[in-house]
């Protein structure tokens, strides 16, 4: 209690260099009238006081001596905000420690914030010296000390727009240009003589513009080491806060909390790995990455909400990162875009395996949001697909069967890009460890488990239905499917056979590229060794029994390949019937004619293994119909 108490002292000496009495209310006043929106240059008397004083001396000695005085302070509870201690006079005697310190500064309390806020704003210009970016973090490290002393709500020392101002200092890591690409080859190659001489003139203005703005933002390389090591001080600060101030009653700070966190992850763009599993110097962007990381996992706690809701936000703000298309980074490489995807993900698995139950309605919407929003672009899909991949191989068993129930409902969506998604997601599950219904797959857990994230400063001075809407933000909530599609009652929905199932109905689709990759994987699958597969791929061609096919969720339709079976047939899920080899050759003997050229080959491609693997495959009409395509001229067959 004494050394707690002299802390204290010390602290507020210390802001008394600050002189604070003899700013003019009139500036203060204006700044709170304006509501932390905007703020004038300082009175001249008073910015000729404080400038003759060691400002960056006295900004350093002060969070100093208030970071020792914060460690001693008690964390929140669950509860009552508060921890508990084991005597009621030792309670009674930091109370009134607590209001002491309130009491003695209220005088002078507004002005301060409105001073710390000026510094932030002067801070986060355009062309702000380095000087200037240095006082507006160190003001904001001193906002988020004061806030974590127990009474700082009493005293109203939050203000959303004055938190937020402070947040916003973080982004001063974009102003690093960590692996930015160069200008992408051919970003105006594509565009024609005519066009070019149109927009010739405004193009130049805009790189003028563009420059103009790179030179007023690029750092020297020590500015930028020492920018990064300032950010990592805020950030450990904010560790601070997070477990000593509640974020509860402001949703609105939260939600931009946790979108400025996510955008300091993208610092790292070369190691992805790195920053879960071993200690970083504090003036690497690796470093700045793990922090934020370590921040959003601190925020994760019932102090600040529910933690539903709180990984609801963090998987809407990670989905970009992982989708390779973060906000506000469009000039990254596609290495570095990549890097910032894939640890991402690490961390999304990290918050399943920490958060557990309270993470799955989050993570299962991310996993929605994935296949929903995905770029069109085959590299984009391919990345995205191995994502989601990932990430299921976390899931529990009910969850996991959960999204291939609707998985099969996306793969009949209207439009053709989501149901090509589908089957490239399809293609990475197949080359997966079939589940059992037993098991979840927790052993996985401790082969790629990553470092516990550790926000310790020491080192550092039940099933809904799929359509369900899950409480959160408009924007990021379950995706219903667009029509009503029904699962067939009788299918296995862990075995790969059912994933099979979907592949065979995609062969007819209507567009032309989901026919041709649904052929692609088909011809993929005639060589896997995968056993499951393989024996599906043996019930097909080995069994010749005639079967007809229905459609349980299409009236009037007499084949339907991802249901093969009778209908009102009762057939066991371990003997789950495919279609036969004739249905199957036949399918591809008309494919091999399609309009679409892609198609065409792809399916040449299925017969053409099938022939090697099958002796009884070799019939002079699947031999007509190679010949047939040799005689063709395209330089794609």
């Amino acid at each position: 209690m004494a050394d707690a108490a002299g802390k204290m002292q010390q602290v507020l000496e210390l802001l008394s260099k600050f002189s604070l009495n003899s700013l003019d209310s009139e500036w203060t006043k204006s700044v709170i009238d304006a509501d932390f929106t905007e703020v004038g240059d300082l009175p001249s008397n008073f910015e000729e006081h404080h400038f003759s004083t060691n400002l960056s001396g006295l900004f350093s000695a002060v969070n100093n001596s208030f970071r020792h005085w914060v460690d001693l302070l008690p964390n929140l509870t669950d509860d009552n905000h508060r921890m508990s201690t084991s005597t009621l006079t030792a309670e009674d005697d930091d109370d009134r420690l607590h209001t002491r310190f309130w009491t003695e500064l209220s005088d002078d309390l507004k002005k301060l914030m409105t001073l710390l806020f000026y510094y932030c704003y002067r801070g986060q210009r355009y062309d702000a010296r380095e000087a200037e970016r240095e006082f507006g973090i160190q003001a904001a490290s001193l906002y988020f000390l004061v806030l974590c002393v127990p009474g700082s709500n009493a005293f109203r020392v939050f203000h959303p727009v004055m938190y937020r101002k402070c947040m916003e200092t973080m982004r001063l890591a974009t102003k690093l240009q960590v692996g930015a690409a160069s200008p992408k080859k051919g970003r105006h190659s594509t565009t024609g003589r005519a066009s070019q001489r149109r927009h010739q003139e405004d193009q130049m203005n805009t790189e003028a513009e563009e420059e103009e703005e790179s030179e007023a933002t690029m750092l020297t390389p020590s500015e930028a080491t020492k920018l990064v090591r300032s950010l990592n001080v805020l950030l450990h600060d904010f560790l601070r806060l997070t477990v000593r101030f509640s974020l509860k009653h402001s949703p609105e700070s939260l939600d931009e909390t946790i979108s400025i966190l996510i955008e300091v992850s993208c610092s790292e763009t070369n190691n992805a790995a790195g920053i879960f599993v071993e200690r970083h110097g504090p003036a690497t962007t690796t470093a700045l990455a793990y922090n934020s990381y370590c921040s959003l996992q601190s925020l994760c706690c019932t102090i600040h909400g529910q933690k539903k809701k709180i990984v609801l936000l963090i998987m809407k703000h990670i989905l970009h990162n992982i989708l390779m298309v973060p906000r506000g980074l469009a000039d990254l490489s596609g290495r570095s875009l990549n890097v910032i995807r894939e640890h991402s993900q690490i961390f999304v698995k990290y918050i399943l395996m920490q958060v557990k139950e309270e993470a799955y309605d989050g993570v299962y919407i991310l996993i929605q949001h994935l296949c929903l929003q995905v770029p069109d672009k085959a590299e984009f899909r391919q990345k995205a697909a191995q994502s989601v991949v990932e990430i299921l191989r976390f899931l529990p068993t009910h969850l996991y069967v959960r999204l291939i129930k609707w998985f099969f409902k996306f793969s009949h969506n209207e439009k053709a890009g989501h149901r090509l998604f589908m089957l490239e997601v399809i293609s990475k599950m197949l080359g997966e460890v079939e589940r059992s219904a037993e098991g979840s797959q927790e052993n996985l857990e401790e082969v790629v488990r990553p470092r516990r994230l550790s926000t310790d400063t020491e080192y550092q001075e039940n099933e809904n239905s799929d359509e369900e809407q899950v409480e959160g933000e408009n924007s990021f909530c379950a995706v219903p499917v667009d029509h009503p599609v029904e699962i067939p009652h009788d299918r296995k929905l862990l075995s790969h056979k059912f994933l099979l199932s979907i592949i065979f109905s995609r062969c007819r689709d209507s567009a032309a590229s989901v026919r041709s990759k649904a052929l692609t994987l088909l011809a993929e699958c005639t060589l896997s060794t995968n056993r499951t597969i393989m024996l599906a791929m043996q019930q097909i061609f080995v069994n010749n029994k005639s079967l007809m096919f229905t459609t349980p969720h299409i009236t009037s339709n007499n084949i339907n390949l991802e249901s093969p079976v009778q209908e009102n047939e009762e057939v066991e899920e371990e003997e789950l019937k495919f279609p036969n080899a004739s249905l199957v050759v036949s399918m591809l003997r008309r494919r091999a004619l399609d309009d679409k050229v892609t198609v065409r080959k792809s399916a040449l491609q299925v017969l053409e293994n099938l022939m090697k693997l099958h002796n009884d495959m070799l019939t002079h009409q699947n031999l007509a119909v190679s010949f047939h395509g040799c005689h063709v001229t395209l330089v794609q067959m």
